[in-house]
Protein backbone atom coordinates (compact mmCIF):
# COMPACT_ATOMS: atom_id res chain seq x y z
CA UNK A 1 0.00 0.00 0.00
CA UNK A 2 3.39 2.23 0.60
CA UNK A 3 3.44 2.64 -2.93
CA UNK A 4 0.36 4.20 -4.04
CA UNK A 5 0.26 6.52 -1.27
CA UNK A 6 0.85 10.74 -2.75
CA UNK A 7 4.01 10.87 -0.97
CA UNK A 8 5.47 8.38 -3.28
CA UNK A 9 3.69 11.00 -6.54
CA UNK A 10 6.19 12.11 -8.61
CA UNK A 11 4.33 14.36 -11.13
CA UNK A 12 4.69 13.91 -14.85
CA UNK A 13 7.03 16.22 -16.89
CA UNK A 14 4.09 17.35 -18.36
CA UNK A 15 2.17 19.19 -15.56
CA UNK A 16 5.18 20.43 -14.33
CA UNK A 17 6.04 21.81 -17.94
CA UNK A 18 2.37 23.11 -18.25
CA UNK A 19 3.01 25.12 -14.94
CA UNK A 20 6.08 26.87 -15.86
CA UNK A 21 5.62 27.78 -19.18
CA UNK A 22 2.30 29.44 -17.38
CA UNK A 23 4.83 31.28 -15.01
CA UNK A 24 6.63 31.81 -17.80
CA UNK A 25 4.24 33.34 -19.89
CA UNK A 26 2.52 35.83 -17.41
CA UNK A 27 6.15 37.21 -16.60
CA UNK A 28 6.60 37.30 -20.20
CA UNK A 29 3.74 39.09 -20.97
CA UNK A 30 3.56 41.88 -18.45
CA UNK A 31 5.13 44.36 -21.25
CA UNK A 32 1.88 43.93 -23.30
CA UNK A 33 -0.04 45.83 -21.24
CA UNK A 34 2.30 49.03 -21.09
CA UNK A 35 1.28 52.21 -22.60
CA UNK A 36 4.56 51.61 -24.49
CA UNK A 37 3.38 48.39 -26.34
CA UNK A 38 -0.11 49.67 -27.01
CA UNK A 39 0.94 52.66 -28.57
CA UNK A 40 3.68 50.79 -31.01
CA UNK A 41 0.70 48.14 -32.10
CA UNK A 42 -1.62 51.16 -33.40
CA UNK A 43 1.14 52.56 -34.98
CA UNK A 44 2.04 49.26 -36.26
CA UNK A 45 -1.15 48.49 -37.55
CA UNK A 46 -1.89 52.38 -38.72
CA UNK A 47 1.68 52.00 -40.84
CA UNK A 48 0.31 48.65 -42.34
CA UNK A 49 -2.96 50.26 -43.65
CA UNK A 50 -1.04 53.25 -44.77
CA UNK A 51 0.81 51.05 -46.71
CA UNK A 52 -2.25 48.86 -47.71
CA UNK A 53 -4.34 51.48 -49.48
CA UNK A 54 -1.24 53.65 -50.99
CA UNK A 55 0.26 51.58 -52.76
CA UNK A 56 -2.62 50.05 -54.92
CA UNK A 57 -3.60 53.56 -55.53
CA UNK A 58 0.15 54.47 -56.55
CA UNK A 59 -0.44 51.42 -59.40
CA UNK A 60 -3.89 52.59 -60.11
CA UNK A 61 -2.28 56.35 -60.39
CA UNK A 62 0.19 55.08 -63.04
CA UNK A 63 -1.95 52.93 -64.92
CA UNK A 64 -4.75 55.62 -65.67
CA UNK A 65 -1.64 58.35 -66.49
CA UNK A 66 -0.74 55.68 -68.94
CA UNK A 67 -3.48 55.08 -70.33
CA UNK A 68 -4.09 59.12 -70.29
CA UNK A 69 -0.92 59.35 -72.36
CA UNK A 70 -1.96 56.53 -75.06
CA UNK A 71 -5.38 58.07 -75.37
CA UNK A 72 -4.27 61.40 -75.87
CA UNK A 73 -0.71 61.04 -77.48
CA UNK A 74 -1.37 58.10 -79.99
CA UNK A 75 -0.73 57.29 -83.34
CA UNK A 76 -4.37 58.49 -84.80
CA UNK A 77 -4.24 61.73 -82.71
CA UNK A 78 -2.95 64.89 -84.52
CA UNK A 79 0.46 66.15 -83.70
CA UNK A 80 -1.08 69.72 -83.85
CA UNK A 81 -1.89 69.37 -80.08
CA UNK A 82 1.50 69.24 -79.09
CA UNK A 83 2.74 73.02 -80.74
CA UNK A 84 2.10 74.38 -77.55
CA UNK A 85 4.47 72.14 -76.00
CA UNK A 86 6.86 72.76 -78.29
CA UNK A 87 6.50 75.94 -78.39
CA UNK A 88 7.84 76.42 -74.70
CA UNK A 89 10.38 73.70 -75.06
Amino acid sequence: MDSLSMKNYIPSSTTTATYVAKDKMDSQDKYKQTRYWKKHKRLKACGWTTLGIGVPTMVVGFVGAAQNLTHNYGENTDCSELAHVQHWA
